[in-house]
């Protein structure tokens, strides 16, 4: 993310779910100049005897992964699309700038979660404050902490879980 921010890419707003591109990705259909970006493609699964064998798992699972992100956000996509929020072009996500220009996403920092310095919670304004503080030196933080999240769908709580899961040891 750090070279495509410094490009002039845009954070991930927390509005985007999708994930950005990876070299797992490319091997399910993604260009390989777009890696760091967000990706929304159709993915295609390759055969099995073109992928190293020790990838298999990796790409089956991100197979499955992308194209559930794929089905699960068509709808969103698409009303992002026509309110001229966010575009997709060749199967990365822009957003636009305050000119109008389009740009494309990369990752943003993404926060897990805050605490303070004896690691007691803090309050959720307190929380919010922070992140508008990190908003206003540019740090690439788009939207609050992980924990601080409440996740408004099935599909949101999925994506919640993962990550949770994802920190525990």
């Amino acid at each position: 993310a750090p070279k495509w921010l410094d490009a002039g890419a845009m954070p991930k707003p927390q509005d985007i779910k999708a994930k950005t591109v990876n070299e797992v990705d490319v091997l399910l259909g993604a260009d390989p100049g777009t890696i760091g970006l967000v990706g929304y493609f159709r993915p295609v699964l390759p055969d099995q005897g073109s992928v190293p064998v020790d990838a298999w798992d990796r790409v089956v699972s991100r197979f499955n992964q992308r194209s559930m992100e794929f089905h699960e956000l068509a709808g969103k996509m698409a009303q992002y699309e026509a309110a001229g929020k966010f575009t997709v072009h060749q199967g990365i996500v822009f957003g636009f700038d305050d000119a109008g220009g389009r740009r494309p996403i990369t990752g943003d920092h993404d926060l897990f979660d805050v605490s303070s310095p004896d690691g007691s919670r803090i309050s959720p304004a307190a929380h919010d404050a922070l992140i508008d503080e990190m908003r206003a030196k540019d740090m690439a933080v788009a939207h609050g902490a992980h924990m601080f999240w409440n996740p408004p769908t099935a599909f949101d709580k999925s994506v919640f879980d993962k990550i949770v899961s994802s920190h525990q040891g």
